[in-house]
């Protein structure tokens, strides 16, 4: 009597922004990233996982597309989108320029700050002094925006959630946008109220479609000192790395 073959593995498609790829990390193949930390946990439940993950945003590109072939060459059994405010509320110049002069533009503008940056952070008090000082004056004269309007990144979401929904055999957690740093708050006042409202309108709509919500903000908040757990302005270190995950293993499992 011959071995009856092994069942066939599980198959995992996270849908992340640059925190699951190890943003911020200074060594990123040596950490221990959500998304693999997720493999693992399911695989000790229901047996092998293959995991793909995919950088997913829904502000540029053709994300509906990008979706769309995910879903057919995956064919998952777990899905886990991870939604990201950030697009709507870090307000820079280069972006301001972008949306007056268009992309070129902004895209220039970006490219010599990043320069002016490496030429004056970190090089003494007196250049740092004048790293600030330049910053106040080109937010002041020239002005900030966003990389796109609350709307429009809201419609994305929506759009992506609503789409997983009809993968009827797949199991979705939608994860919630992250806690806001000092820096943060101190590049856009309006952050917190954008990010609460932001987390209320996809947690409502992963509840519609009885979808599994994470709230990863809530990882950051509840820990003992939350500026403490942040790497940059936004991405956070190894704890955040397990709290989210568990969390989504939760949502996954329906724990």
């Amino acid at each position: 009597m011959s071995d009856s073959p092994a069942p066939a593995p599980r198959r995992l498609l996270v849908l992340a922004a640059s925190g699951a790829f190890g943003g911020g990390m200074q060594e990123p193949g040596r950490a221990r990233l959500w998304p693999d930390l997720v493999r693992d946990s399911l695989a000790a439940s229901v047996g092998e996982v293959e995991l793909t993950l995919r950088r997913f945003y829904v502000h540029g590109g053709d994300p509906s597309a990008v979706l769309e072939r995910e879903l057919t060459r995956v064919q998952p059994d777990y899905i886990v989108l991870q939604c990201t405010s950030f697009p709507a509320t870090q307000r820079t110049v280069a972006h301001r320029v972008e949306h007056l002069l268009g992309k070129r533009a902004g895209d220039w503008t970006e490219a010599r700050v990043r320069v002016f940056d490496r030429n004056t952070r970190r090089r003494g008090p007196v250049r740092r002094r004048l790293n600030r000082i330049s910053h106040r004056v080109a937010r002041r004269v020239i002005g900030t925006a966003p990389i796109i309007g609350y709307g429009p990144l809201v419609e994305g979401y929506l759009r992506a959630i609503d789409r997983i929904a009809m993968v009827e055999t797949a199991d979705v957690a939608v994860i919630g946008t992250g806690y806001a740093s000092k820096s943060a708050r101190e590049n856009n006042p309006d952050v917190d109220t954008i990010k609460a409202r932001f987390d209320r309108e996809m947690a409502e709509a992963a509840r519609r479609k009885h979808l599994g919500w994470v709230d990863s903000a809530a990882i950051t908040r509840e820990s003992a000192d939350p500026e403490a757990t942040f790497l940059d302005q936004l991405h956070k270190g190894q704890e955040w790395h397990d709290g989210l995950a568990a969390r989504i293993v939760a949502a996954l499992l329906r724990e």
